[in-house]
């Protein structure tokens, strides 16, 4: 993965109780951090949110 692509959440993430707010949703990688972490701007119908998230709680979007 790299910064500017679009993102959802993995099966792994959706099992995460911190991220239930961004299941169903798309996101941009906006930063890559250290030790394998992503920093991610989620879409969301009240404006994007910004959360660091782990490269196994996330995949590449697939288009419909």
């Amino acid at each position: 993965m790299k910064v500017g692509d679009l993102v959802e959440m993995s099966a792994a993430g959706k099992k995460v109780q911190v991220f239930t707010s961004f299941k169903d949703k798309w996101g941009m990688i906006v930063e890559q951090g250290r030790h394998g972490s992503w920093n991610v701007s989620w879409n969301a119908k009240n404006g994007q949110h910004k959360a660091w998230m782990k490269r196994s709680h996330i995949k590449h979007l697939k288009a419909n």
